[in-house]
């Protein structure tokens, strides 16, 4: 009747039956629990989980719930208590909860708290078993901009024998968009081709971010050529497309980001807004506001074109409002 009532939205009268209940057992608990955490009242529970840790015992299936809520709410001092409940109870040895708790450390790198997300992977037991809990202290020292100790944790998982995937190699790879960190990615991707790990390096996500990390650094040829290497294989793939125009955009080739933007359209795919975005920002650097406004009519965008108006010198044609354009 609790489960009824929540997925029929009815959260008040599933508390009320439940606060009816002479005995509640764990599962009783832990199903409401997900009704609040699954229709966005996330404090309610984080409260009821308090309560409940004073009158049942929580399993899996709760931590796991209150571990997704903590890392909604971004509170990282619950997160810490949740984290240290799971190592009480016996189940970090649980994949699934294992998993679950490190990713709510990502709650201390959102807040730039990455030592302590740091000693909490630290403290995980069996990590080299696991490739999550590596990749997510990976991606979080990227987002913070710490991508010298992104680099330096994944020689660490390459050197005691973990296990990377393609997230893993996308995150590097991330982290060596910098001129200091270029020499160290080309040095990763040339030990991962002759290592046999063909598989890896050719997984479409993998190959765009290699094109990403060349580009960044202006290594224009190095990006053309890994670019042209796939494009074969992977005509149709939107995302390589639209790593390749933005490297030439960013350098200032606003010809050849115009060229391969055209082959994309000849080959009949259709460009998101961070395609076009890149398309109009080499139309700016070129001073060709012309050919802006025939590609922004001829996309149907609606996006604010002054600054390149500006750059072509033809400020008085730009026209806000309802939606009209230029």
């Amino acid at each position: 009747m609790i489960a009824a009532y929540i997925q029929a939205g009815e959260i008040q009268e599933a508390r009320a039956l439940f606060d009816r209940m002479e005995l509640k057992n764990t599962a009783s608990w832990n199903t409401l629990l997900a009704g609040y955490a699954h229709s966005g009242h996330l404090q309610e529970a984080l409260t009821l989980f308090a309560i409940m840790d004073l009158e049942a015992p929580p399993d899996k299936v709760t931590f796991v719930t209150m571990l997704d809520v903590c890392g909604n709410l971004k509170n990282s001092a619950a997160g810490e208590e949740i984290d240290a409940a799971v190592t009480s109870s016996g189940l970090w040895q649980d994949v699934t909860v294992g998993t679950r708790s490190f990713a709510c450390t990502g709650v201390y790198a959102q807040n730039n708290l990455l030592d302590q997300a740091r000693a909490t992977f630290d403290a995980m037991p069996d990590k080299l078993s696991l490739v999550a809990p590596w990749n997510a202290m990976i991606s979080a020292y990227v987002r913070c901009g710490e991508n010298s100790s992104g680099v330096m944790l994944f020689l660490l998982m390459d050197l005691e024998g973990g296990r990377a995937n393609e997230i893993t190699l996308v995150c590097v790879f991330e982290a060596c968009t910098t001129p200091s960190q270029l020499a160290t990615g080309r040095r990763i991707h040339t030990a991962l081709e002759r290592s046999g790990e063909n598989q890896l390096l050719n997984h479409p996500a993998v190959r765009t971010s290699l094109v990403n990390m060349s580009g960044k650094c202006g290594k224009l040829a190095e990006a053309r050529a890994i670019f042209g290497a796939v494009a074969a294989s992977q005509r149709g793939d939107l995302v390589l497309f639209s790593a390749m125009i933005a490297a030439y955009a960013q350098s200032g080739h606003s010809k050849e980001s115009l060229e391969l933007f055209g082959v994309m359209a000849l080959d009949g795919i259709l460009p998101t807004d961070v395609t076009f975005i890149s398309v109009l920002a080499a139309c700016s650097h070129a001073g060709l506001a012309k050919d802006a406004r025939y590609h922004f009519r001829g996309h149907g965008w609606r996006l604010e074109l002054g600054s390149l108006y500006l750059h072509g010198g033809r400020v008085g044609e730009v026209r806000k409002g309802g939606g009209g354009g230029v």
